[in-house]
């Protein structure tokens, strides 16, 4: 977990990770918010085109002098404004990892002796074979495969991100009605997220197709699918949430981007919520989703092989 994630930050970090501070991060996120305003005014007034876009550009240079990125030796500046504008979510996950990565070395400093373990902050115990919670997780993981392949589980481990618990135990929204689902991520990505627990994006996404909220699923697969790592060797990460629901609104296409007034969750129910307003094809599997991050908590991380 610690070398993907390592690995991942050395393939588009310019300087090395200790040379950034969290300052950096946090005028990164503000000129990366900047950004998204002024893409979405470039786009909507054409009247106003060539101003938004100078504007545009010069917010983009000052987020690379923040958030110092290898770029392509001879750059042509509309290509990087191009690709920077298609990448505002991945922009969001580098300032997430980054942050990780910061913190992490401000605790290797502060405590020299601590594993790496204790510098993630979150509390993880690992459960024995025998453990009863254990096999009703893998039966949960077995009985809800739907894809084609089996997820071949390594180990279970109990999860507790202190700040992120404490937050959940306080939401009421709701409460009516829990249910422990999936969440599917890239290795690399476990590491911000066991220091802070999941989190609901800002930044607009083409794969977010009911908003920038948490997404989980009741099918093991379904969530399997979006996890991934860069070696062979090193195993897929798959978390398990508990999810306070409440009353979910079944979407009845996949426009809806939150909850109306009544509704604590949204629901892209298989077989109901329409791909598209006038579109027949329908969502294959469940997809639920919430839009407060003190709705949920991560409850078990689990290794396996596909």
């Amino acid at each position: 977990m610690f070398v993907e994630a390592g690995e991942h930050i050395q393939s588009y970090l310019a300087v090395p990770v200790d040379a950034l501070s969290q300052a950096q991060v946090d005028e990164g996120r503000r000129l990366l918010a900047e950004a998204q305003n002024l893409f979405l005014r470039y786009r909507l007034n054409p009247f106003r085109r060539e101003q938004n876009h100078t504007a545009l550009s010069a917010t983009i240079q000052a987020y690379y002098n923040s958030i110092p990125t290898r770029l392509p030796a001879r750059i042509d500046r509309e290509e990087v404004i191009k690709r920077y504008c298609n990448e505002f979510a991945e922009q969001e996950e580098r300032l997430n990892q980054l942050e990780a990565a910061i913190s992490t070395i401000k605790e290797q400093r502060l405590h020299p002796n601590y594993t790496r373990y204790q510098m993630l902050g979150a509390r993880l115990n690992v459960l024995s074979a025998e453990d009863e919670v254990r096999t009703s997780l893998l039966e949960y993981i077995k009985r809800t495969q739907a894809h084609g392949y089996e997820v071949k589980v390594r180990e279970v481990f109990e999860v507790e991100i202190p700040a992120e618990r404490k937050a959940y135990e306080a939401n009421k929204r709701g409460t009516s009605h829990r249910e422990l689902l999936f969440h599917g991520t890239h290795t690399r990505n476990v590491r911000h997220i066991l220091r802070s627990g999941l989190i609901c994006p800002k930044a607009p996404s083409n794969g977010r197709m009911l908003g920038n909220g948490i997404y989980l699923a009741n099918r093991s697969t379904k969530s399997t699918n979006y996890c991934s790592s860069s070696k062979k060797d090193v195993p897929k990460m798959l978390l398990i949430v508990e999810a306070a629901l409440g009353k979910r609104y079944e979407a009845p296409t996949a426009q809806v981007k939150e909850p109306p007034r009544g509704y604590d969750s949204v629901w892209g129910k298989a077989g109901h919520t329409r791909i598209a307003v006038a579109a027949p094809q329908t969502l294959l599997n469940d997809e639920f989703v919430v839009y407060s991050p003190a709705q949920q908590t991560i409850r078990y991380l689990v290794t396996f092989d596909r």
